[in-house]
């Protein structure tokens, strides 16, 4: 038979109206709060707290969420203080669950946050939470608004659009912070924020094109002081529809905000900031910040983003202002300063003071040039490369350029370790390590570490593998061919299997025994390359067997010395090796079908053991 619904339960079902997950995922709605052993040993306590110390610092500490939520052993002793208003000066709502209100329940609840000051949602966009905001209009002083990363990327969820000219004044609110989907309901609902300070709006994916949003905001909000717009992660799983998010969108100017003065504090990360122009618009309308958080997203910087970058500067930022492009993501091509037809003369020195701040933002750097030697750039390049330094950047890439591209310009190469103090790790994008410019580039690196060598970098024009050179530190002094001691190279091999047995192609092994033998030749005190194979092609093999196939197919290799034509005798690769002083070792397998390492002769190892060693321990 079915419980017959009394008033009592209908005042819990009011005051139950929110849920929140706990812990184990459960939500605990109010029918658990009546279990006997729950209420009694946890409530008691409370009662005997005067009613005037609960409301002034026991209610803001454990929020509304206790009383209208879920935590079941407080929420009996605070069943009779929840139709107080001055106990709900602070709600806290977090759930993963939308939630609904009936009308008696909406009625209930505005009456009871009439005095909040302060609240914080996380929960999914619903018309029921947006109408309990709104009952709290004339007190609220501080909103947060967001919901879960998982419903972030989800369907978006709309709320209905406020018919009439009416608005809904917040007179009092000074600072709001709004996430995802909830960014629409000001402008939807026709919030009127007269005395909003401080706005930061995250990961909307409904604000797009932003100058619907930068509309509302302007002309509802003008006494707003600091903005912090950020779309990061809005677009991961969508496509983005728009090629930019221009600033001058976001600060257009309406016929209700004249001029941008009173706008000091500006925190930006979107995909594009600036566009040709807008600086000179926003600075016609009186925008002066004194302080800039903005992270550029771009894949690199172009020289009109540069120039776009020191207009903004120039023209909308106070003299002492603040600024900090740390958060920025992009790498940054040198060549552009020295290749004179990328940027000009009169690029370099109008922009200096922006290209030196942008210098220190980004951890990536790349230097494009044909190798041939060095050549003469812009006078204005010799006043701007001394100021320059990259101090984040952990990575170089040096990139050969067919003989038309730029020449390395002198004033960069003979401050490579002014400009690049603290690069670790070096991708060498040339086709021949031992060109002499490369080496006095990578030998001028304080802090190197490994090269990486890719594609047709590697002592040879074909290798697709990925190759490491790791540096020595202690020797800084000498040049970087005497300082590369270790090689790390992963590559791979095709096995054919014919009608009876398979064997392994012996172009591809040439081509390692090729390379090894390069790079013993050109480093002169490179002591061990050390070569993990994987085997791809038909599946007719076993591994062990594989791996000695490989092994052996190695040491019987025909290559030519190096600095001898093609067609020039050519010898068994072991017997090369021995030649230049080394020597071929099969290595445990490990997580590759084989691994080799090419040593020195009469280097110690000191992880493994000769027969002979064996013999010394029994005699002791």
């Amino acid at each position: 038979m079915a419980k017959r619904h009394c008033p009592r339960q209908e005042e819990e079902d009011v005051d139950g109206m929110l849920v929140d997950d706990d812990d184990d995922g459960r939500v605990i709605d109010s029918d658990d709060m009546d279990t006997p052993n729950h209420g009694q040993q946890s409530s008691l306590p409370l009662w005997t707290v005067p009613s005037d110390t609960i409301s002034t610092f026991l209610s803001p500490l454990l929020g509304t969420q206790c009383i209208i939520g879920t935590l079941s052993l407080v929420r009996k002793a605070f069943h009779t203080i929840a139709a107080e208003p001055s106990t709900h000066l602070c709600v806290h709502i977090h759930t993963a669950k939308a939630i609904h209100l009936t009308g008696q329940q909406l009625s209930v609840w505005l009456t009871r946050l009439s005095k909040t000051k302060r609240a914080v949602l996380f929960c999914p966009v619903t018309e029921s939470i947006t109408s309990l905001v709104e009952g709290t209009s004339n007190t609220l002083t501080y909103l947060e608004m967001d919901h879960s990363h998982s419903e972030r990327h989800g369907r978006p969820r709309l709320l209905s659009e406020r018919q009439g000219a009416s608005l809904v004044e917040f007179p009092v609110l000074e600072e709001a912070r709004v996430g995802g989907d909830w960014a629409q309901a000001a402008p939807r609902k026709r919030w009127a924020l007269r005395s909003l300070v401080s706005l930061s709006v995250r990961d909307c994916r409904l604000l797009v094109p932003v100058i619907g949003f930068g509309v509302w905001w302007r002309s509802f909000a003008p006494a707003l002081r600091s903005f912090e717009y950020d779309d990061d992660g809005c677009w991961s799983t969508h496509p983005y529809p728009y090629d930019t998010l221009p600033l001058q969108e976001l600060l257009r100017v309406t016929t209700s905000v004249p001029d941008l003065s009173a706008l000091k504090v500006l925190r930006l990360e979107i995909r594009s900031c600036f566009t040709h122009g807008g600086a000179q618009l926003l600075a016609q309308r009186d925008l002066r910040l004194e302080e800039v958080d903005i992270a550029l997203s771009p894949e690199y910087l172009s020289t009109q983003d540069i120039e776009n970058v020191d207009d903004f500067r120039q023209l909308c930022l106070a003299p002492n202002v603040t600024e900090n492009w740390s958060r920025s993501d992009f790498w940054f091509r040198l060549e552009s300063l020295y290749d004179s037809s990328g940027m000009s003369s009169e690029v370099l020195r109008s922009c200096a003071g922006t290209i030196k701040t942008l210098a220190s933002v980004p951890t990536e750097v790349s230097m494009s040039t044909h190798l041939t030697g060095t050549g003469v750039s812009h006078l204005a390049l010799y006043g701007l490369v001394p100021s320059l330094v990259f101090s984040r950047a952990r990575t170089l890439t040096v990139e050969s350029q067919p003989s038309d591209g730029p020449p390395l310009a002198e004033i960069v190469l003979s401050h490579v370790p002014h400009l690049f103090p603290c690069v670790t790790r070096a991708e060498a994008l040339v086709d021949d390590m031992s060109d002499a410019l490369v080496q006095r580039v990578l030998g001028q690196l304080p802090m190197l570490e490994a090269v990486l060598l890719e594609t047709t970098i590697a002592f040879s024009e074909e290798s697709e593998d990925e190759t490491w050179l790791r540096v020595d530190q202690t020797d800084k002094d000498r040049p970087f061919a005497e300082r590369a001691r270790e090689a790390t190279k992963d590559t791979w091999v095709y096995w054919e299997q014919g009608d009876t047995e398979g064997s392994v192609d012996f172009e591809s092994c040439q081509e390692i025994a090729w390379w090894c033998v390069r790079a013993t030749h050109h480093l002169s005190c490179l002591e061990s390359i050390f070569v993990n194979i994987t085997v791809e092609g038909d599946q007719g093999w076993e591994q062990g067997q594989a791996g000695g196939d490989i092994a052996r197919v190695l040491q019987e290799c025909l290559t030519h010395r190096p600095g001898t034509p093609p067609d020039a005798l050519r010898v068994p690769f072991h017997l090369l090796l021995r030649e230049y002083g080394f020597e071929m070792v099969e290595l445990p397998h490990v997580e590759f079908d084989c691994r080799v390492e090419v040593r020195r002769l009469g280097l110690p190892v000191p992880s493994q053991k000769r027969i002979t060693d064996y013999f010394s321990v029994a005699r002791q």
